[in-house]
């Protein structure tokens, strides 16, 4: 009867959790999941910005292709002019910009528009 009559325990987690040998490495540990947490949003939050410059950028060249279509078909078109150089100044191409402006401020050397974008790529 007395071997019945013991109280079975189990080992305690909490005494391996708070004594002083282990404290360093718990708080490493803790500190290394926060980190990698954190890594793993910052690089959802980069991938996604990431997708969205790309699809831009394809809106933009399909945008583009547009336009030099129709300034092909039309070659006094000022706007259509003015409207690729817009675009090429959106996706960061700056010389192929100054290039259309020239072209649309060449058909039309009053165009206000045209002007106030040739100050922008200026500077």
């Amino acid at each position: 009867m007395s071997k019945n009559n013991k109280r079975i325990e189990f080992p305690s987690i909490y005494r391996a959790i708070t004594d002083k040998n282990n404290a360093p490495f718990i708080v490493l540990s803790i500190l290394l999941v926060i980190a990698v947490f954190m890594v793993g949003i910052d690089l959802d939050k980069n991938v996604s910005e990431r997708d969205s410059k790309k699809k831009l950028y394809e809106e933009k060249s399909k945008e583009i292709k547009f336009w030099e279509e129709g300034v092909v078909r039309y070659t006094g078109f000022r706007d259509g002019y003015f409207k690729l150089a817009l675009l090429e100044f959106q996706r960061g191409n700056f010389n192929k910009s100054r290039e259309y402006l020239e072209k649309a401020l060449s058909i039309d050397p009053s165009f206000e528009e045209g002007k106030s974008l040739e100050k922008i790529l200026e500077d």
